[in-house]
């Protein structure tokens, strides 16, 4: 477990898709006013189905909100997780959860699934390709969690099991398969720490004084210190007050 990382709870992960819920209120209304009562069970099976099917494709094409899935939370203001960023799986055992003021540039992949093994005869899965026996719970796939105010940059991937600390750097085309300290900035295949980005005293109280936690008007109002001098941003909220609202989505 990171410093400053975790717990990392997200109230995002417990949505629905809140578009295929109201319509199939709306649905059961229109059936009760319209269809037998004899009939409307088989009806609505059906109707629910088409729904879905056009939901998967509506992920293939790219056009599902990550924001509304229920094992993706992202936090406020975090941008450039599209469909593309998260290759879909079927399988429910898995989680990524990214905080607030996240910063993803294109082409950035988090990556789930289960290694093939590389000790046996083979490395194809023949179980699930070629007997077409498909046991999808039966994968690993482990969670990824991401701080708050992480810049990822392009072309990386993000590999399950990984955690990024609070304020880290990604560099451009790394391979991340292990954990990534707070303010740690990382590249590489696979990515190391090269440096930090400042020292261990001011990252312990950047860590407490969590302005990502603020609400957007405090954080309206200390703008220019926020791309002002870091010596001069600590000096003013430091010690932090102890009475922080917490932040809308997920907590430091």
């Amino acid at each position: 477990m990171l410093a400053g990382s975790l717990p990392f709870h997200c109230q995002s992960c417990a949505l629905s898709d809140p578009s295929k819920d109201q319509f199939m209120g709306a649905l059961s209304k229109i059936l009760k006013s319209l269809v037998p009562q004899s009939l409307r069970a088989k009806a609505k099976g059906w109707i629910r189905v088409q729904v879905q099917s056009a939901l998967r494709e509506e992920r293939h094409r790219g056009k599902t909100d990550w924001r509304k899935h229920s094992q993706v939370c992202i936090g406020r203001h975090t941008y450039g997780i599209v469909h593309e960023s998260i290759p879909l799986m079927e399988s429910r055992n898995w989680k990524l959860e990214v905080g607030s003021f996240c910063s993803i540039a294109p082409a950035v992949r988090f990556v789930f699934g289960k290694h093939h093994q590389i000790e046996g005869p083979t490395t194809f899965p023949v179980r699930e390709y070629v007997r077409n026996h498909w046991d999808k719970d039966s994968w690993e796939h482990e969670s990824i969690r991401v701080g708050h105010d992480v810049w990822i940059a392009s072309n990386s991937l993000i590999l399950s099991g990984v955690t990024i600390g609070h304020g880290a750097v990604i560099g451009a085309g790394s391979v991340v398969v292990r954990d990534i300290p707070p303010f740690a900035v990382a590249a590489g295949v696979p990515a190391r720490v090269l440096r930090w980005r400042m020292p261990a005293e001011q990252q312990a109280k950047m860590l407490e004084i969590a302005w990502w936690a603020w609400p957007d008007e405090k954080i309206l109002a200390n703008e220019d210190l926020l791309y002002g001098d870091l010596d001069a941003f600590i000096a003013a909220h430091w010690p932090p007050a102890k009475t922080e609202p917490p932040a809308s989505s997920v907590s430091p």
